[in-house]
């Protein structure tokens, strides 16, 4: 997680240490480094989930909203999750969205996977379609992998979000 206030200086950049927007990066090319662990923003994932697929911002809760899956069953049933954080440094314990084998219910014969998640609502206030209602669409990519490596299918499905019920 990291800040500025000016994107164009990169000396302006503050990453987070674990209490604060304190970690200054330097150019090793340019400048010694004799403490390198000093420049190393901590990590603020909101689980032990491998990847946050997406990002998005509820505007009715005032929360983020990570979009997560897992394939390994390590981490949870393999499926979507969801966590919220209202300051993308606390994290809720993830929520099951929908399991893997319920979305492979639904499909036709065959051998499918699931990847590139996306929270996309067309109620969306800003460009970039960050912000969500509480009825977004869960978008996602669906591989064949009968058909590798081209075979690939944009998917949707319309989701309801309620936080802290």
């Amino acid at each position: 997680l990291m800040r500025t206030t000016d994107p164009f200086d990169p000396k302006s950049w503050r990453a987070w240490d674990g209490s604060g927007f304190n970690v200054q990066f330097v150019d090793p090319y340019r400048t010694p480094v004799t403490d390198p662990a000093q420049h190393v923003c901590q990590p603020v994932a909101p689980t032990v989930l491998p990847t946050v697929d997406s990002l998005s911002y509820l505007q009715t809760a005032g929360v983020f909203v990570a979009t997560q899956i897992t394939h390994d069953p390590r981490f949870g049933v393999p499926g979507v999750y969801l966590n919220t954080s209202p300051d993308l440094i606390h994290w809720t314990t993830p929520v099951r969205l929908i399991d893997l084998t319920a979305m492979l219910a639904v499909e036709p014969p065959g051998k499918w996977d699931y990847l590139y998640l996306s929270l996309l609502d067309p109620a969306s206030t800003d460009r970039d379609f960050v912000t969500i209602t509480n009825d977004p669409y869960l978008y996602y990519v669906r591989f064949d992998k009968l058909h590798p490596p081209y075979s690939r299918t944009l998917m949707r499905r319309q989701i309801r979000l309620t936080v802290g019920e």
